[in-house]
């Protein structure tokens, strides 16, 4: 088992990065590789947040009305403002001036960096000196292989998640965040205006008020469909780390214009892919897409690698593909829990692939039917 205090001080030092700068796409994918390596790692990094969030409102972090400039860019005799319950060391050049947004162009500096390094310095020690009392209520629920779990939060909500799928739901009298690791889950969200229902997958938000949507997750995208109102997609990271400008996903409807990734609407679905590519908003059936509740699981010309992963989730027998070639392949089809040597014998007639697997072994390798891998399994 990691050391407790390793995941607190590594928790630390990734939200110190993301707070203090942009994100590259590679450190981007680092984050999220940690976040998803290990339950406590989440646990802790939302734990900083919340805490991050609450010392706000106490006025503790540092104010979002103030900017930097260093001593030597203003007169040495001009005042500055530094955020409430914050000292000053009087006549110091080496003191830098915090000005109001009306002042001159923002300029970064090691002072803002430096209070944010000793409020994450605070919030390790917190978490060493084990304070139980959370401003939010901090949850996790994940569900096993073959296994579809609902769950019904307090403020009314429910979420059912599907084989081997993990979130981690925070909730509070001003928060509800749910961070989605694995998996795929339909959400129904209790309406609450004065608390927006925000998931995060792979390093973008879904927001909803009162609506009812469905996120399925993969190795390498996320596709989001709404059965029921609204949903708003946007970045979670910054759009220079995507290449993705927002100006170019705007929609506009009713209520005005939205500058995010996407807005949609019921029956209406959007794939994004962690390199940061979007897709376009396209119409869906809701019944297929909501089949896995009765495991049924139905794709249209999805890459073979994507469907064995989706399969694997209800599946206690593991199926590998060992070569790119297989990977590549693609497949139109439903697979029903329960009838996986059916659906393997049917695989085996339409696709160019052979299995290789044996009696008593739990493990069936898909490899492309020209691959020469010896296959010493074979029955």
């Amino acid at each position: 088992m990691k050391d407790k205090q390793k995941t607190i001080d590594e928790a630390g030092e990734w939200f110190l990065r993301i707070k203090g700068k942009d994100l590259s796409i590679s450190e981007r994918a680092m984050f999220l590789k940690w976040l998803a390596k290990d339950t406590d790692n989440a646990l802790e990094y939302h734990r900083m947040e919340l805490l991050w969030e609450a010392m706000s409102e106490l006025s503790l972090a540092p104010s979002q009305n103030y900017q930097v400039k260093t001593a030597t860019q203003t007169k040495a005799n001009h005042k500055y403002k530094l955020p409430a319950n914050a000292s000053a060391t009087p006549n110091s050049d080496a003191t830098p001036n915090v000005v109001n947004k009306t002042g001159s162009t923002p300029v970064k500096h090691a002072f803002a960096i430096a209070a944010l390094f000793m409020l994450v310095i605070g919030l390790v020690l917190f978490n060493r000196v084990n304070v139980s009392q959370q401003p939010a209520e901090l949850l996790i629920f994940e569900s096993a292989i073959g296994q579809n779990k609902t769950v019904s939060l307090k403020d009314g909500s429910t979420i059912t998640l599907g084989g081997k799928s993990k979130i981690t739901v925070r909730l509070s009298d001003s928060i509800r965040r749910i961070t989605m690791h694995e998996g795929e889950a339909l959400f129904s969200v209790s309406r609450d205006n004065s608390r927006p229902f925000v998931v995060e997958a792979s390093g973008r938000l879904i927001k909803a008020i009162g609506t009812r949507f469905n996120i399925h997750m993969s190795a390498y995208n996320v596709t989001v469909t709404v059965l029921e109102g609204i949903v708003e997609i946007a970045a979670g990271f910054s759009e220079s780390r995507t290449g993705n400008s927002a100006q170019q996903h705007k929609q506009t409807d009713d209520t005005g214009t939205f500058t995010g990734i996407a807005r949609l609407h019921a029956m209406e679905s959007l794939k994004y892919y962690t390199s940061g590519q979007v897709g376009t908003i396209s119409k869906t059936d809701p019944s297929t897409v909501t089949a896995w509740q009765k495991g049924k699981l139905v794709f249209a010309n999805e890459s073979l690698e994507n469907v064995i992963a989706d399969i694997n989730r209800y599946s206690d027998r593991k199926i590998i593909l060992i070569d790119k070639a297989s990977r590549k392949l693609r497949f139109s089809g439903t697979f029903f829990q329960g009838n996986l040597d059916e659906w393997l014998s049917g695989l085996e007639q339409t696709l160019p692939v052979r299995l290789i697997q044996g009696k008593g072994l739990d493990v069936i390798i898909i490899a492309s039917a020209d691959n020469s891998i010896a296959s010493p399994l074979i029955n």
